[in-house]
């Protein structure tokens, strides 16, 4: 790469910028799992309520703090389909942050049912538009450096560099290995071709539960623009519904990634019912809370509720093949976010090397459903 004396700056300033913005996205990870932990694991022990008591009241506060930020952030954090139709987002990115920041804290951390890929997703989309004005010198400030060599090669750099100030820096915080990595490689998976015949059954399935999903976030969508209920108070309404579903089991609440890793590690522990009502029961909390104030990603409540509706049908009707639950809750997945990219890499780091063809045949297969879906206005 060829950079001239006068541009180096810029490019210590790129450096500086992206070790910063790695920072900041590893503190906001880091400081989601202490608030948790300290709300759903010390507090607990130190007040005199009983646990579904204290759900309900922790959900409570986290709606209180929401509707008190409505003022300054409604509508945050932005969903991924929302930020790439963003026009403004040079212009607004140093409001977004700090607000993203905030508001993801308190949502994943009071409880709500939502994923955390949302909030992750905004906090990088602002701090990349802090970098950008950086970055477009190197092609537009009088051809300061080789556009085909210069610019691919510093936007790498960046990247390299905020990777691994997230890295070093959420080590700091937490040490702790992530169970969820590679969770499904804890399944023996007797892989045959002639379990082939699973793969089109188990899509099906997928579709057929991504329509449900589908159906029952236009369905709260709609119910939401009809509400007159002001916007202060719509976020205390969601933690009241949050806490009320807690107070009964706090299996629905939070993104999915624990209920996950608890049911793949004990998966008799709970009856067929109580998983299918799960099941059926999380997409509408996730979307009634979404449209109440409670906002984050879909992804990971997608990807339990599925889960746990291919497994329940799969043990009524006889199907004992973790491949066919699985390959159901990827083509689920990826028929509601629309995102086969995406849902493809999330399943590569949670199952074994011999599923990795199938996991990208199918999520393809599923985007490419999606689509006619889409198409033919059936969803």
């Amino acid at each position: 790469m060829f950079i001239k004396k006068e541009n180096q700056q810029v490019l210590l300033r790129v450096l500086l910028k992206s070790l910063v913005a790695g920072v900041v996205v590893a503190i906001f990870a880091a400081s989601t799992t202490y608030l948790s932990d300290t709300l759903w694991s010390t507090l607990p022990k130190m007040v005199g309520l009983s646990p579904s008591a204290y759900t309900f009241v922790v959900c409570l506060v986290g709606g209180l703090l929401l509707g008190v930020l409505q003022k300054y952030a409604a509508g945050y954090p932005r969903t991924i389909a929302e930020l790439t139709v963003d026009k403004h987002l040079g212009e607004t990115y140093r409001q977004d942050i700090p607000r993203v920041f905030i508001t993801s804290m308190i949502v994943l951390s009071f409880g709500g049912s939502v994923g955390p890929e949302a909030p992750l997703a905004g906090l990088i989309v602002g701090l990349f538009q802090w970098m950008k004005p950086d970055l477009n010198s190197f092609t537009h400030n009088n051809k300061a450096v080789r556009v085909t060599e210069g610019s691919h090669n510093v936007h790498i750099i960046a990247g390299i560099s905020a990777l691994l100030a997230f890295l070093f820096t959420y080590r700091i915080f937490d040490t702790e290995k992530n169970e969820l990595f590679g969770i499904f490689k804890q399944f023996t998976l007797d892989w045959g071709w002639q379990q082939l015949y699973l793969l089109p059954l188990a899509i099906l399935t997928g579709v057929i539960f991504g329509i449900y999903f589908k159906y029952v976030t236009k369905w709260t969508e709609q119910i939401s623009n009809r509400m007159t209920m002001p916007q202060t108070l719509r976020p205390i309404v969601g933690g009241i519904i949050i806490g009320a579903v807690g107070y009964y089991s706090t299996m629905f609440l939070f993104s999915g990634q624990q209920q996950l890793i608890a049911i793949v590690k004990q998966p008799t522990a709970y009856s067929l019912a109580f998983l299918m009502l799960v099941a059926l029961g999380k997409p509408i909390l996730s979307n009634v809370g979404f449209y109440l104030g409670w906002r984050g990603g879909l992804i990971f409540p997608a990807m339990l509720s599925s889960f746990l509706f291919a497994g329940v049908l799969a043990s009524l009707v006889g199907i004992f093949s973790p491949i066919f639950v699985i390959v159901t809750s990827l083509a689920a997945s990826v028929f509601i976010n629309r995102s086969p990219l995406i849902m493809a890499l999330v399943y590569l780091v949670l199952c074994p090397l011999s599923l990795y063809p199938v996991v990208i045949i199918v999520a393809w297969t599923s985007k490419y459903l999606g689509d006619q879906f889409v198409a033919h206005k059936l969803v």
